[in-house]
């Protein structure tokens, strides 16, 4: 879109479903570099082939970046993918317990939707949602594929979203207790990448907490950047200025992002050894 002699690009943000990038490229008259701001997203290797980024890696940018995760101990969030698939492993594991088991996948309004779906897929099962998140789902550009594993009857899975309170065990437990005569027991999915902890054995894969016939996964599954993936957009892009627009104070945290972000390879390495040194002291 041109808007003002400015040219305006939306460039998908691999966050919340809808979520976009925004590139501002300037004609050659005003001899101005690109800006982009990336909202909140997650970076993502396929990125470094989209022809509008390409471009403005060559040409240099004012980056705007969501620095969520901008933190030494966020470095090593797994991807993505990694934590789906520890996900579809658990559900498979849970589903041939022996118990009657109701699955709840927990959800923002809108962000999260990857987790309930490839539950979906490894189990080959539709997947319940409620009134008002079956009507925002409807505004996604869902695929007839995804479209055609929901239903709002309850009583046609065992696969239910919720929001994501509902995964607390209190809640979890008033839940069991409304379908005590169809399930044995609650298998409840917190996606999160706040649940990823450098310091804990449990930071590559998903956490399990049983509480009798209540079992909860919390996932390390984000939407956001890691730390690391900060920096290897940051280079990607060839920024000339970065802002980060979560966290900053105009001081101390902002001398402290930045500093991790221009950090040489080598810098960066032994900030994290040091942390790790520091944790398991």
């Amino acid at each position: 879109h041109v808007v003002d002699g400015v040219r305006v690009t939306f460039i998908d943000a691999n966050h919340c479903p809808g979520a976009v990038m925004i590139l501002f490229v300037f004609d050659a008259a005003q001899n101005k570099p690109p800006v982009l701001h990336t909202g909140d997203f997650r970076f993502h290797p396929s990125m470094r082939s989209h022809p509008a980024l390409v471009d403005v890696s060559r040409r240099g940018a004012h980056l705007i970046l969501d620095t969520t995760y901008c933190a030494i101990e966020r470095a090593g969030i797994p991807s993505q993918e990694y934590v789906l698939q520890c996900v579809r492993d658990a559900v498979l594991a849970e589903s041939v317990s022996g118990r009657r088991v109701l699955f709840l996948f927990g959800t923002y309004a809108v962000g999260k939707e990857k987790v309930f779906w490839h539950a979906a897929e490894a189990l080959s099962k539709k997947v319940y949602v409620g009134k008002t998140k079956r009507q925002i789902l409807a505004c996604l550009n869902l695929t007839s594929e995804q479209r055609a594993m929901l239903t709002t009857d309850d009583t046609k899975t065992n696969l239910h979203v919720v929001d994501m309170a509902s995964t607390s065990f209190k809640k979890m437990g008033a839940i069991l207790k409304y379908y005590k005569s169809r399930y044995d027991s609650v298998v409840a999915f917190k996606p999160t990448g706040w649940t990823f902890s450098a310091d804990k054995k449990t930071t590559r894969a998903t956490s399990r907490r049983a509480r009798g016939a209540l079992i909860q996964y919390a996932v390390p599954y984000s939407e956001h950047s890691s730390c690391a993936e900060l920096r290897e957009f940051v280079k990607f892009i060839n920024a000339r200025n970065v802002f980060p627009h979560v966290g900053n104070d105009r001081g101390e945290n902002l001398a402290r992002m930045m500093t991790i972000l221009r950090a040489s390879d080598d810098e960066f390495q032994r900030m994290c050894d040091d942390a790790n040194k520091e944790n398991q002291s």
